[in-house]
């Protein structure tokens, strides 16, 4: 949980927030447990994959996904990060928004679970 929102805090302090990374919505505790609300996200490429096995995906996509990922983790890259826990589950597409077609998010990827993520510094004793 810790690291998770210690990645929101540095994403938030960067001039301005990097696309394709969700903007976290609350954060509170109650009398059992911490918890934090992050926006609403699309479908994963894990259930998309699944939904749509026997069709092929266009090149162009494959190669939008691609670069999108390569974005995302040079960005937390360069802030010193690794994920760590790369997985089509952890990787959602943007929820569109059919009432404002010029804020369509839904080709958009967002990188989620930052709970494995460290520091490049840190280094692990075996």
């Amino acid at each position: 949980f810790e690291k998770e929102i210690n990645v929101f805090k540095k994403l938030n302090q960067l001039d301005e927030y990097p696309v394709g990374f969700p903007k976290l919505v609350s954060l509170g505790c109650t009398k059992y447990f911490y918890y934090y609300v992050m926006e609403r996200l699309g479908r994963n490429l894990k259930k998309v994959h699944a939904k749509s096995k026997n069709l092929k995906i266009e090149l162009k996509k494959v190669i939008s996904i691609g670069l999108q990922l390569v974005d995302r983790l040079e960005l937390l890259h360069s802030q010193g990060l690794v994920h760590k826990d790369l997985k089509p589950a952890n990787v959602c597409f943007g929820l569109g928004n059919s009432e404002d077609p010029s804020s369509d998010n839904s080709k958009i990827l967002y990188l989620i679970d930052y709970g494995l993520t460290q520091k490049v510094s840190e280094k692990k004793k075996c």
